[in-house]
């Protein structure tokens, strides 16, 4: 079943507020996006999925109404009149009906579980200081532990982020200096 960006925006909470405007404005224009051109690109905003995307990390959604989601992907999801951007931990079948557990990596409990209406694409991509990762491959022993971590300590995720900011800081630097001076440029301090 094909979801128009209208019926997106008939799911979000009163627009009374110019906040409020925007992001049933934002939700639309997504929602239209994938629709006619079935690929979005966004700046991710929040850290709820940290360790795997970073505020400022670049994200391609993908829209592939044809396929079946799997456990582990990061989706793009429709809750509550905002967007969202979770991991699938767990399918529900209820006769035909099909639920999806997500979770931000960086939470420690589930969402509320959505139908597939409510889920837009999968993130395909996340781009960060110029490199092209895939959020879909969260495994191995060192992402996990970071994870537990940002999951019981706010302090680990203020200390992520900041680290990550400063990295990206620091690649944009580089990058203006290369852009300006050839990649042999010398900065002043």
């Amino acid at each position: 079943m094909q979801i128009q960006p209208e019926d997106l925006v008939n799911q979000a909470p009163e627009k009374n507020t110019p906040e409020e405007m925007r992001k049933a404005v934002h939700v639309e224009l997504a929602a239209e996006t994938l629709q006619r051109f079935d690929e979005l690109r966004f700046i991710a905003r929040g850290g709820s999925m940290l360790p795997a995307i970073y505020p400022g990390d670049w994200l391609t959604i993908k829209r592939d109404m044809g396929r079946t989601i799997r456990c582990g992907e990061v989706v793009l999801c429709l809750r509550n009149g905002a967007l969202f951007v979770h991991r699938v931990e767990g399918i529900v079948e209820r006769g035909q009906e099909k639920l999806y557990v997500l979770r931000g990596d960086a939470l420690s409990a589930n969402d509320p579980p959505v139908d597939e209406r409510a889920i837009l694409g999968q993130v395909v991509s996340v781009e960060r200081r110029g490199k092209t990762l895939d959020p879909n491959k969260h495994s191995g022993i060192g992402p996990r532990m970071i994870a537990v971590l940002i999951r019981n300590f706010e302090i680990a995720a203020r200390i992520m982020v900041h680290w990550n900011n400063m990295r990206s800081a620091n690649y944009a630097r580089k990058r203006s200096l290369e852009t300006h001076h050839g990649k042999e440029g010398v900065e002043c301090l």
